[in-house]
């Protein structure tokens, strides 16, 4: 078990909390992107931030990618299984429970995210997707996801995500029955600082839900 730890190059900030907070970067992003989120969330959280496994000419994915917007498939699979081992590894080795893990997620980090929910859902209950689209077609009718917590954030004008992309991963996840939290920001693919502030209300809140 302890073996599936080397399937991501990680790095963790131990708190001594009972949550632990997931953070995947999007394509060229590090381990590090998201870890000054430490300082505002303070021992609400132990944070672990992973480093995708894929190289795209220099830059850190996730899963491979044919051309923007047309994804691996074969990949996917193989890397949301690594990421499903990865997770349940961490359990075992720090005596926590699913309920008590939540993931984030940005642009790529946050399409396997999505991945791994449709996967596994028994272990991704509670998802913060940043700028994200469904990397596959997926059949909701066959999931019930209405235990599940979910931070979605769109941008208005992102020229990687679009509307009808947006759209349809909001009306899969509501067909799961998914409980949304929907935000929509004028801005890019970028994270707004509005977006910011409203990611972490939705962490501390979920901290009041233990």
């Amino acid at each position: 078990m302890k073996s599936d730890f080397q399937l991501f190059d990680h790095a963790f900030i131990d708190n001594h909390a009972e949550r632990t907070l997931f953070l995947l970067h999007g394509t060229g992003g590090s381990k590090e992107d998201f870890l000054f989120l430490n300082q505002f969330l303070g021992s609400s959280y132990n944070l672990v931030g992973l480093r995708g496994n894929v190289d795209e000419a220099g830059s850190a994915r996730f899963f491979r990618r044919l051309h923007v917007g047309v994804f691996d498939q074969e990949s996917i699979q193989e890397e949301v299984e690594k990421l499903g081992r990865f997770v349940q590894a961490w359990c075992v080795e720090y005596q926590t429970v699913p309920e008590r893990l939540t993931f984030l997620g940005y642009s790529n980090g946050a399409n396997i995210l999505i991945a791994g929910l449709f996967r596994t859902p028994q272990l991704f209950q509670r998802l913060v997707l940043l700028h994200a689209m469904l990397p596959f077609t997926v059949k909701p009718e066959e999931l019930n996801l209405s235990t599940h917590q979910l931070f979605i954030s769109l941008g208005s004008n992102d020229p990687l995500v679009s509307p009808k992309q947006q759209q349809a991963l909001i009306e899969t996840l509501t067909k799961a029955k998914a409980r949304l939290t929907v935000k929509e920001y004028d801005g890019g693919h970028e994270v707004s600082p509005q977006e910011l502030e409203d990611v972490l209300a939705f962490l501390v809140q979920s901290t009041d839900k233990i």
